[in-house]
């Protein structure tokens, strides 16, 4: 029995309705697909962006890092230069200065009979805190006459009248040397110099006071 024209069997309709949602499924999945795999894809990218950018932080980081190193070494060479060249600036300051200062120890000696009534004085204040009663020794310059001490001596003697002066002259060209027993005081030049690093430090630290001369220090 045939069919009418235009019209699809019954069996027919229902193959075309199953042919029909089997595209739609077919299509859903075709979108599930694609919406998972750019999802995907998306994650993949952001993921591979967030490395890219922690890489080229910690890169930046460590270049950073390594320049900030390179740049305190070379600092550090330079303080290290500075305070050599510093030492070896003060140390030929302080050689030069050696033979002058001498000179000039012995022209305040030369200059004047109160300077060497002050230089006794303090030679004998300071021999009366390191020797002990006796016979004291005084070696002065062979051109110092004794009369120049007299007060000196007389204050001395009456203050403590246990102790027995004896002068004698000696080569020395300035200052003292006084002697009990085995101890000696010594205010000479040579006595008064032969503490070079405590004359030294004395030096510089009347150059700080007087020019600011100072040591390079690390930075801050």
């Amino acid at each position: 029995m045939s069919t009418p024209a235009g019209e699809m069997p019954e069996n027919g309709a229902a193959l075309q309705r199953l042919l029909d949602y089997i595209d739609e499924e077919r299509a859903k999945r075709c979108r599930g697909i694609l919406d998972a795999a750019r999802e995907e894809a998306d994650a993949i990218v952001a993921d591979a962006r967030r490395k890219a950018g922690a890489l080229v932080h910690n890169a930046v980081v460590a270049e950073k890092q390594r320049r900030n190193r390179e740049l305190e070494r070379a600092r550090a060479g330079v303080r290290s230069r500075l305070r050599r060249a510093w030492f070896r600036l003060v140390r030929r300051e302080l050689d030069q200065a050696w033979p002058t200062l001498r000179e000039r120890m012995i022209e305040h000696w030369q200059a004047s009979t109160a300077n060497r009534r002050d230089w006794l004085s303090a030679t004998l204040d300071i021999a009366t805190h390191a020797l002990g009663p006796g016979l004291w020794h005084v070696e002065h310059p062979e051109d110092w006459h004794m009369v120049e001490g007299a007060p000196v001596f007389s204050a001395l003697k009456r203050e403590y009248e246990v102790l027995e002066v004896h002068c004698e002259p000696a080569p020395q060209r300035a200052g003292f040397r006084v002697t009990c027993s085995d101890v000696t005081v010594s205010t000479t030049v040579d006595g008064l110099l032969a503490r070079k690093s405590r004359v030294e430090g004395i030096w510089l630290a009347k150059l700080y006071q007087e020019h600011g001369l100072i040591l390079p220090m690390e930075e801050k």
